[in-house]
């Protein structure tokens, strides 16, 4: 009788799915039913979980569906400057995504031996993107040696993609001290110990460190700007944009751009 019930009220919900969303998402529903009603046990107590996980799973699916899927752009917008499509994207994650500035960042060695992390993006103008960072980590050393980067900013929950390359020049010290001002007294004394991807003994030497950083420059006293924090702008030659569907059919768009300084545009395949 409880199966009954429950076919007939969640069967229109998996038509529903079946229309609204991919097949791939209505098959692994399909397949996690069978495994959490293909069993021997038929007591009450099981039964009632297996129909409480399988709705669970069902009203999650189903509020991703109406949260994102109608509000999924048809197509991206042709925008003679991909910074004009940078900053409207910007604008909206900065409302509707956590930790919307994360992006991660590739650097290289002069070989050709690549590495990525994730990084914050601390601004961005005509001229480019903006991070800072620790000039003697391993990606200020690779960015010294080969000026070129590419970097990704990916917002899962719009299903938006932003990659761009290209090369990487110093900020001013003005602006580097600029930002490090900026931030609060305690990111600074973690800047202050210094020396990023340095190797310790163990945490409790870290600390020790910062404690005796704390001890020299209590609360009135002004840090000084580390010598070895750096800030750097990417200066993108390429740019393209990802706009997810549902039907696989994820939209996107490349910027390139000429020696004149123009941007060349184009819609790619998936």
């Amino acid at each position: 009788q409880l199966l009954a019930s429950f076919l007939s009220y969640y069967f229109p919900l998996y038509i529903y799915i079946y229309i609204h969303t991919c097949r791939r998402s209505l098959i692994r529903i399909l397949r996690l039913s069978t495994l959490l009603f293909w069993s021997s046990d038929t007591s009450h107590c099981k039964w009632q979980m297996r129909v409480y996980v399988l709705q669970t799973i069902l009203v999650q699916v189903l509020w991703t569906q109406m949260m994102t899927a109608s509000f999924l752009p048809a197509e991206i917008p042709f925008v003679d400057n991909p910074f004009s499509l940078f900053r409207q994207w910007w604008e909206n994650a900065t409302d509707k995504v956590p930790d919307y500035y994360n992006m991660c960042l590739s650097t290289s060695t002069k070989d050709g031996k690549p590495s990525s992390r994730i990084v914050n993006v601390a601004g961005f103008n005509e001229s480019g993107i903006r991070f800072f960072t620790d000039c003697s980590s391993k990606k200020g050393k690779e960015i010294e040696e080969n000026p070129y980067a590419s970097a990704t900013i990916y917002w899962s929950g719009l299903s938006q993609q932003i990659r761009f390359e290209g090369t990487v020049e110093n900020l001013p010290r003005q602006d580097v001290t600029e930002y490090f001002y900026g931030l609060d007294r305690e990111r600074q004394i973690t800047l202050e110990v210094g020396n990023q991807d340095g190797h310790l003994t163990s945490r409790n030497e870290l600390l020790k460190e910062r404690k005796a950083i704390e001890d020299q420059f209590p609360d009135h006293k002004k840090l000084p700007v580390p010598s070895n924090w750096s800030g750097y702008l990417i200066v993108p030659h390429r740019f393209v944009f990802y706009q997810g569907q549902f039907d696989w059919l994820s939209d996107r768009v490349e910027y390139t751009k000429h020696p004149n300084g123009s941007w060349a545009l184009q819609r790619l395949k998936p």
